[in-house]
């Protein structure tokens, strides 16, 4: 469990040492050093966790680029949000 949550700090900040570095489950497997069923079958909260943690990151940073007394649609908000 230490690792999944370790790899998903390493993989938020942008600093992996075991995968591409992508935000996504693959990635975020073989930066914990797990097969992607590990994820998606035994540890469903922390892969929910991780989803959220992303979708937030991506939110701040969309955020912080356009300022913070500027409107942003909800819409478009969700471009941004992770595919999956």
């Amino acid at each position: 469990m230490n690792a999944i949550t370790d790899a998903m700090v390493r993989l938020l900040i942008g600093a992996p040492l075991h995968s591409d570095g992508k935000l996504t489950i693959v990635s975020l497997a073989t930066e914990a050093g797990l097969r992607r069923n590990k994820l998606t079958h035994k540890h469903t909260g922390l892969k929910d966790l991780f989803y959220e943690a992303v979708s937030l990151s991506i939110m701040r940073t969309v955020l912080i680029e356009h300022g913070p007394g500027r409107v942003i649609s909800v819409g478009w908000m969700h471009e941004y949000r992770a595919p999956w």
